[in-house]
């Protein structure tokens, strides 16, 4: 079992909390735990408020299949980048549209559940 967190941004966003809580359950519906969080969190001096996610997972492969799921997650949410963690392990999952430039994962960012 790991531990996975997910910062999701909801500026721009076209899903409401309720209906990411509702996708992420599915995707995720086999697992142990799963707990969500509203975070009202700036990036770059502007406001993004942030749903954070916290669970418990149950796959043999989390890493590979995180990522291939953030990398969806952040195309349909229409997010650059999605913060993702898995156990003590930190990546920033970009959308593979995206065409800036790439940082790396600064835990100094991201919001743990």
């Amino acid at each position: 079992m790991e531990k996975v967190i997910l910062n999701i941004g909801l500026n721009n966003n076209p899903f409401t909390v309720d209906q990411l809580k509702k996708i992420i359950k599915e995707v995720y519906s086999n697992d142990l735990e799963i707990k969500f969080e509203e975070v009202d969190s700036t990036w770059e001096g502007e406001h993004e408020p942030t749903l954070v996610v916290s669970m418990i997972v149950n796959f043999r492969l989390p890493y590979i299949e995180t990522i291939k799921n953030m990398k969806l997650l952040s195309l349909a949410t229409n997010q650059d980048a999605i913060g993702v963690k898995i156990n003590e392990f930190g990546v920033l999952v970009y959308k593979p549209t995206f065409e800036g430039e790439r940082m790396l994962f600064n835990e100094d960012y991201f919001i743990n559940l």
